[in-house]
């Protein structure tokens, strides 16, 4: 959607996804059981902060839309 419209909300979006692959590449070289570790507390206020901003940008965004 970013590409073909340049929507500022999918733009966003990916900036939080980019944020999962961060946590990704710090922790890549870790052990198992501390990689494991670091992603579950590193992520877990990831996902609830993009799940909440979803619902939010449902109200903004014409469900007929492409973004939609």
């Amino acid at each position: 959607m970013f590409d073909r419209d340049g929507s500022k909300i999918a733009a966003r979006g990916l900036r939080r996804i980019a944020e999962f692959y961060r946590v990704e590449a710090d922790i890549r070289d870790t052990a198992p059981v501390q990689r494991l570790s670091a992603k579950q507390a590193r992520t877990t206020p990831l996902v609830a902060a993009i799940g909440k901003w979803r619902q939010e940008q449902r109200f903004r965004v014409f469900a007929r839309s492409h973004l939609g």
